[in-house]
């Protein structure tokens, strides 16, 4: 409470949280043992209840990360926007050279030093399993189903947020969604899954 009181005295009023996974036994190893799932939810519980708006990310795809582990996220994500958070964003673990997911990836023989780079810029929409880091029991249908369920979690359309986005700024909602890629408002309108 002490830290939000202070950055309630800087007027800051959003906070990014890198949450990274919904699965305490998948967290302590991105996290090195320091953070659990119920430390996430006290931090959103106790931000959002100051009045700060809360936005997050979580990651998907690390070595050993389990389907099940996935799950666990994303029932983390759909309590995590149940109880206040403003906006959830999701990234695929990407092995940058020199880190221990890079040695993980050279192992799994899905990246190496003569690889095309570019296919560590693929998105998780993109189709393509090469330059992830996924655990080798999982194959690229799995993991790909999983990451547009997220996807659909996470980006979910609400009418109520585009009207209010709309009412408090109509030039800047047009400009948004004429210049947004088509797969953004492709995902806008996905339904709910359930």
């Amino acid at each position: 409470n002490e830290i939000l009181a202070l950055l309630e005295r800087m007027n800051a009023r959003r906070i990014f949280f890198g949450f990274e996974s919904g699965n305490d036994a998948h967290l302590a190893k991105l996290k090195v043992g320091k953070v659990t799932v119920e430390m996430n939810k006290r931090a959103i519980d106790l931000c959002v209840g100051r009045g700060f708006k809360v936005f997050g990310n979580v990651i998907f795809g690390s070595p050993g990360e389990t389907l099940s582990q996935m799950e666990d996220t994303i029932s983390f994500i759909k309590w995590a926007k149940a109880h206040g958070v403003s906006r959830m964003l999701m990234s695929v673990m990407t092995p940058y050279p020199g880190t221990p997911v890079w040695l993980d990836g050279v192992k799994m023989g899905r990246v190496s030093e003569t690889m095309n780079w570019d296919e560590l810029m693929i998105n998780a929409e993109q189709s393509g399993f090469r330059g992830f880091v996924v655990d080798p029991s999982i194959n690229e249908e799995q993991f790909s189903a999983m990451v547009k369920k997220a996807l659909v979690t996470i980006h979910a359309f609400k009418w109520k947020k585009l009207k209010e986005f709309f009412v408090s700024n109509p030039w800047e909602t047009v400009r948004f969604v004429s210049r947004a890629p088509w797969p953004l408002i492709r995902r806008m309108f996905v339904r709910k899954s359930t």
